[in-house]
C-alpha cells in the first residue's frame, strides 16, 4: 500500500518572509495605482511650483530678461505703452559666433541686446527710455545679481521683472535674496509665453523645459551655480559689487 503524500512543511520564518513580501508588493501596487490615478494633479503641481505671477502695478523700471529675449522685450514694450513704467532696462548679452559670421558676410550680425533695443524702438519706446545693464550676463543667476546691483545704485523703489514663465519662481527667490529691502518686486512673464503649468506634459518642448528648470534649481540652490566663475570675472571687470548669499 502506497503511503499518502504529505504536504511539505513550510518553515515559520520563511512563511513570515513570504507574507511580508506579499504585503510590500500589495502596498507598492496600491501606491502605483494611486499615483497613476492622481498623476494629473502631481504633474500640474510640479508645473505650478515653477511659476509665479504678480498683479501689475506702476513701477519705476521694467527689466526684460535674457531668458526669452524677444518675448520678454515685447512684453516690456507692451507694459511701457500701457503706462506701467517710463523706463526699460535690458541685459547685456554679447554676439555669438553665428552673429560674427553674419557680419563677416556683410549682414547686420546684431547681438541679442542690439536686437532687443531695435525691437523696443519699433514698438514705440524712445531710446531715451532704454538703459542697458553693465557687465555681460550668462544666465538667470548672473542677471538677477546685476539687476539687484542696478536697484541698489538707483535706489529703485519698485521693479517689474519680465522673464520666461518657467523661470519666474527661481528668479523671484534670487532677486528677493539680493534686492534692497525697500524695492517692491513684481514678477511677470510674457503674454506670448506658451507654457501651461496645468498641461505641460502634453508638449515635448514644455516637458523638456520643466526637466531643465528643475536642474537649474539644483545648480543654483544646491550646487551654488557651477558656471558662475565666468560671471564673477565679468562682474569684477564691470566694477559691480555683489553681495554673496
Amino acid at each position: 500500500m502506497i503511503p499518502p503524500q504529505q504536504e511539505p512543511r513550510v518553515n515559520p520564518h520563511q512563511r513570515s518572509k513570504l507574507q511580508g513580501g506579499l504585503r510590500i508588493a500589495v502596498i507598492l501596487l496600491l501606491g502605483a495605482a494611486a499615483g497613476w490615478s492622481g498623476r494629473r494633479s502631481i504633474l500640474a503641481g510640479a508645473g505650478r511650483m515653477l511659476v509665479v505671477e504678480d498683479a501689475l502695478a506702476p513701477a519705476e523700471v521694467i527689466v526684460a530678461s535674457r531668458a526669452d529675449m524677444l518675448g520678454d522685450t515685447l512684453e516690456a514694450a507692451h507694459l511701457f505703452n500701457e503706462g506701467i513704467s517710463t523706463r526699460i532696462v535690458l541685459p547685456t548679452v554679447p554676439s555669438d559666433q553665428v552673429a560674427a559670421e553674419i557680419r563677416r558676410v556683410g549682414g547686420l550680425g546684431w547681438s541679442p541686446t542690439d536686437y532687443a533695443a531695435w525691437l523696443l524702438e519699433r514698438s514705440g519706446v524712445p531710446k531715451t527710455a532704454v538703459e542697458t545693464l553693465p557687465g555681460i550676463v550668462d544666465g538667470t543667476d548672473s542677471e538677477t545679481a546685476s539687476v539687484a546691483a542696478f536697484a541698489r545704485r538707483h535706489n529703485a523703489q519698485s521693479l517689474v521683472y519680465v522673464t520666461a514663465r518657467t523661470h519666474t519662481a527661481r528668479a523671484r527667490r534670487l532677486l528677493r535674496e539680493q534686492l534692497p529691502p525697500f524695492t517692491h518686486l513684481i514678477m511677470r512673464s510674457p503674454r506670448t509665453d506658451p507654457f501651461a503649468p496645468d498641461a505641460w506634459w502634453h508638449s515635448r518642448d514644455d516637458s523638456r523645459e520643466v526637466v531643465m528648470e528643475y536642474l537649474r534649481w539644483m545648480n543654483t540652490f544646491v550646487l551654488g551655480d557651477l558656471w558662475g566663475g565666468a560671471w564673477r570675472s565679468n562682474e569684477l571687470a564691470a566694477g559691480i559689487v555683489r553681495e554673496r548669499r
